[in-house]
C-alpha cells in the first residue's frame, strides 16, 4: 500500500493578511521617530489630533502684521528672503502679549505695566553715559520691577510681569522690549535649550543673561555698595560657554513664546492646538528656526492621526499644509504612508482581481513605492490563490501565485506561497495516483503521473510513482 501524505497548510487570512498589518505598523510607529517615548504616554482617545488643524495665521496675528492674510509667501522649501524690518519696542510688546494668550483683563494690566517700564527705560538713557551702564541697568529695572521667581515652563509674557514667574524666553523677550525702548543696539541669541540677550556697546558685543539679576556680562565682578557708596562685596556670574550659539533678531525672540506653549501643548497630546502656534510663529517670523518648527508641529499632528489609524483624516490635512506651504519630504513621505494605508484598507474589501488591478494603479501614479507594492501584491494574490484552490484545487491556486511572482519577481513573499502551492498540488496528484494504485487500478495511476510529469517532468516523486506503477504492470 502507498502512503497518501497530507497536504501543507497553505498559508491562509492570517498569513496573508500579514503584509497590510504590516504596512499599517510602519505608518503608526512614524510618530516615535520625532518625540520621546515619554510623550506618547497618552491613551489615543486623548490626543488631540485633528485633520482641521488651523493651518493659516490668527486674525489677531494678521491684524497685528498688517496684512490681509495668508501666510505671506512663506514657505516649507525656504523662508522668504524678503524678511519684514525689525519692529518697535511698542509693537514687540503687543506680540509677546498676543503670543502670551492672557484674557482681555490681564492683557491690559500687563501692557499698563510694562509701558510704564518702558518709559522709565527710556529715562534711564540721560542717567548713564555709555551703552555698558544703560544696558547692566536695564538688567536691574526688569528685575526689580518684575522678576521674582524662575519657572522653566513658564513662557508667558503675562506670567513674569504680573506674577513675577519667568524663564529664560519671558526673561529674554521683556529685556530686549525694554531694551529697545532705552535704544539701545539690542537682539537675541538661542541655543538648543537657552536664550537671553546681547547688546552692542561700542565695539563689543555684551552677553545678558536675563535669568540672573547679576547676568549683564557674565565673567565680569560686580560690586556691591551700601548707601553711602561703599564697596561691600562681591557677585561674579561665570560666563556661559555656549558652542552652537545663534542670533536672532526681534520677531524671533517674540516666536519663542508660542515655540514653548506649542511644545507643552503636544506634551499633553494637543498636537492640532500645537500646530496653530506654529503657523503663527512662522508668519511672525518667517527664519529657517520657525520653519524647522512649523514642519515639526505638522508631521506630529499627522503622526498623531496616522497613529490613531486615522488615514482618511491625516491624507487631506497633509495635502492642505503642503498646497499652503510647498514641498517638503517628510511631510510628503507620511502623505504617502496615508495613502498606502488607505489602499490597505480598501484592498480587504476588493475582490482579489480588482485589489490587483487597483495596485497596478497606484504603483503606475507614484503613490506606492516597489516594496510596498510587493507586499501588497503578495496580501492580493494570496487572496486569488486561496480562491481559486476552493475551485480547482492547488493546481489552480500555484497558477494565480505563478501570476503573482511574475507581477513581483523579487517577492519572497509570493515565491514561498507559490513553492506551497507547488508542493501541495504534488501530494494532491500524488495522493490520487495512490488511491487508484491502492485499488489495483495499475493504468489509470501510471496515466496520472505521465501527465503529472508533463508539468513538473523533474519531479522525483512523481518518477517514483511512475516506475512504481510500471513495475506493477509489468512485473
Amino acid at each position: 500500500m502507498i502512503r497518501q501524505p497530507s497536504t501543507t497548510h497553505f498559508p491562509g487570512s492570517p498569513s496573508m493578511t500579514k503584509s497590510l498589518v504590516t504596512l499599517k505598523s510602519q505608518v503608526a510607529l512614524l510618530l516615535m521617530l520625532l518625540l520621546p517615548a515619554s510623550y506618547l504616554a497618552a491613551a489615543p482617545s486623548e490626543w488631540g489630533a485633528s485633520a482641521e488643524a488651523r493651518l493659516t495665521p490668527s486674525v489677531a496675528l494678521v491684524q497685528l502684521l498688517g496684512s490681509t492674510g495668508g501666510t505671506n509667501g512663506i514657505s516649507l522649501a525656504g523662508p522668504s528672503a524678503d524678511r519684514a524690518p525689525e519692529p518697535s519696542a511698542s509693537l514687540l510688546l503687543e506680540a509677546a502679549i498676543l503670543f502670551s494668550d492672557p484674557d482681555e483683563a490681564r492683557a491690559k494690566s500687563t501692557r499698563q505695566a510694562v509701558l510704564l517700564a518702558m518709559e522709565e527705560a527710556t529715562g534711564l538713557a540721560d542717567r548713564h553715559s555709555t551703552d555698558y551702564e544703560l544696558g547692566e541697568a536695564v538688567l536691574a529695572l526688569a528685575h526689580e520691577r518684575f522678576f521674582t521667581r524662575y519657572v522653566e515652563a513658564e513662557s508667558r509674557l503675562d506670567a513674569a510681569v504680573l506674577d513675577g514667574r519667568y524663564n529664560c524666553v519671558s526673561s529674554s523677550a521683556l529685556y530686549l522690549i525694554l531694551a529697545r525702548a532705552a535704544g539701545l543696539d539690542a537682539g537675541g541669541v538661542i541655543t538648543k535649550d537657552h536664550s537671553f540677550c546681547v547688546i552692542q556697546a561700542g565695539d563689543r558685543t555684551i552677553d545678558i543673561e536675563t535669568t540672573n539679576p547679576f547676568g549683564f556680562d557674565p565673567g565680569s565682578k560686580k560690586e556691591f555698595q551700601d548707601s553711602f557708596g561703599r564697596v561691600t562685596g562681591y557677585s561674579y556670574v561665570p560666563p556661559s560657554d555656549y558652542r552652537s550659539r545663534e542670533k536672532v533678531d526681534g520677531r524671533h525672540l517674540m516666536a519663542l513664546i508660542l515655540w514653548n506653549r506649542a511644545t507643552l501643548l503636544e506634551r499633553s497630546g494637543q498636537w492640532a492646538q500645537a500646530v496653530a502656534l506654529a503657523v503663527d510663529a512662522y508668519a511672525y517670523s518667517p527664519d529657517p528656526g520657525s520653519q524647522r518648527q512649523l514642519e515639526d508641529r505638522l508631521y506630529n499632528n499627522a503622526g498623531a492621526l496616522l497613529n490613531e489609524k486615522r488615514w482618511r483624516e491625516a491624507l487631506p490635512f497633509l495635502e492642505r499644509a503642503i498646497g499652503l506651504y510647498g514641498p517638503s519630504t517628510r511631510l510628503e513621505g507620511l502623505a504617502g504612508q496615508a495613502r498606502l494605508a488607505i489602499l490597505a484598507d480598501e484592498l480587504e474589501l476588493m475582490d482579489p482581481r480588482s485589489g490587483i488591478a487597483a495596485i497596478a494603479d497606484a504603483w503606475e501614479q507614484g503613490l506606492v513605492d516597489r516594496k510596498h507594492r510587493d507586499e501588497l501584491l503578495a496580501y492580493a494574490y494570496g487572496r486569488l490563490a486561496e480562491d481559486e484552490r476552493s475551485v480547482g484545487g492547488w493546481s489552480a491556486a500555484w497558477e494565480a501565485l505563478k501570476q503573482g511572482m511574475a507581477a513581483a519577481p523579487q517577492s519572497s513573499q509570493l515565491a514561498r506561497m507559490a513553492e506551497t502551492a507547488r508542493k501541495n498540488w504534488t501530494y494532491e496528484i500524488h495522493n490520487r495516483f495512490a488511491i487508484l494504485y491502492n485499488e489495483g487500478n495499475y493504468q489509470e495511476a501510471f496515466a496520472v503521473m505521465e501527465e503529472a510529469l508533463t508539468v513538473l517532468p523533474g519531479e522525483r516523486l512523481f518518477r517514483d510513482d511512475a516506475a512504481t506503477a510500471l513495475k506493477a504492470i509489468k512485473p
